[in-house]
C-alpha cells in the first residue's frame, strides 16, 4: 500500500502503528518522522497478542525507539519510563506535566 501511495505522487502518510506490527514484525526497517504515544493500558494480553505486560509495553515502546522525533502524553500511566526513553532525542510532551494542552474547541 505504500508503495501505490508513492506511485499515487503522495509524499505523506500517516499511519497506526500498532505493537503486534512490531512484534510480528510488519514495520522492520521503518523509521517514522514523528512517533505519538497517547496511552498504554493492560488490553492487549492473551495468547493471541502479548503474553505480559512487560513484553506489551517494549513493543509498544519500539515505535519510539524508530521515530526521529517523539510525542508523548504526560498524563498516561508509565510516562516516566518514556520519558527516559527519549531524552536523547527530538521530543515533546502535551498534557498536564507539560505547557502544551489540548483545548476542546468548544471553550474557544
Amino acid at each position: 500500500m505504500m508503495a501505490q501511495a508513492v506511485d499515487n505522487g503522495r509524499t505523506h502518510l500517516i499511519m497506526e502503528v500498532s505493537s503486534q506490527a512490531y512484534l510480528v514484525k510488519r514495520v522492520y526497517g521503518l523509521t517514522f518522522d514523528v512517533g505519538v504515544f497517547l496511552n498504554i493500558s493492560p488490553d492487549h494480553i492473551g495468547p493471541i497478542e502479548h503474553p505480559t505486560f512487560e513484553d506489551y509495553f517494549y513493543h509498544k515502546r519500539l515505535l519510539m525507539k524508530n521515530s526521529r522525533a517523539v510525542v508523548i502524553n504526560s498524563d498516561m500511566d508509565h510516562f516516566s519510563v518514556l520519558k527516559e526513553q527519549v531524552v536523547n532525542q527530538e521530543h515533546d510532551f502535551y498534557g498536564s506535566q507539560s505547557n502544551n494542552q489540548i483545548e476542546n474547541s468548544k471553550n474557544l
